[in-house]
């Protein structure tokens, strides 16, 4: 009897407060294959995207690539409204000591919810980013 009447005040409680749900931020983001060549600086547009019915606040993105090469700044995009999107471009650098080869690329989004409780979303991207040296066969549009 106990058992049905905590039923009955949750079921009551849950039909006067407006049922129980839950906001969500569903963070992601796409970036389009390079080919830079040594040397090179150049802009890489990544695409964020908030999927959720929650703003994505203070949202920073930045660029984790191996240590001595590729490098660029972070970029702060601000408040990411739901099923929103925005274009975050990042001016990175290829030193002339970087080898040619093929690099991962992280991209890292930071960002808090309504709350400020901070969140971060790491998308691991492979092989993205082969460099060229100068004057060798990079493919049309990576120089």
């Amino acid at each position: 009897m106990l058992g049905n009447r905590l039923v009955l005040s949750v079921l009551l409680f849950s039909a006067l407060t407006g049922g129980c749900s839950a906001s969500y931020i569903r963070m992601g983001s796409s970036v389009p294959l390079m080919g830079p060549v040594i040397g090179d600086t150049f802009i890489l547009n990544v695409t964020l995207s908030n999927s959720g019915d929650e703003a994505a606040r203070d949202v920073m993105v930045s660029l984790i690539t191996p240590p001595g090469g590729i490098s660029s700044e972070p970029v702060f995009v601000g408040t990411l409204e739901p099923n929103s999107g925005v274009l975050a471009q990042f001016k990175v650098a290829i030193p002339f000591k970087t080898k040619p080869g093929t690099y991962p690329l992280i991209i890292k989004t930071a960002y808090a919810d309504a709350n400020a409780y901070p969140f971060s979303l790491l998308d691991i991207v492979f092989d993205l980013v082969q460099v060229y040296a100068a004057g060798s066969n990079a493919p049309e549009g990576g120089h």
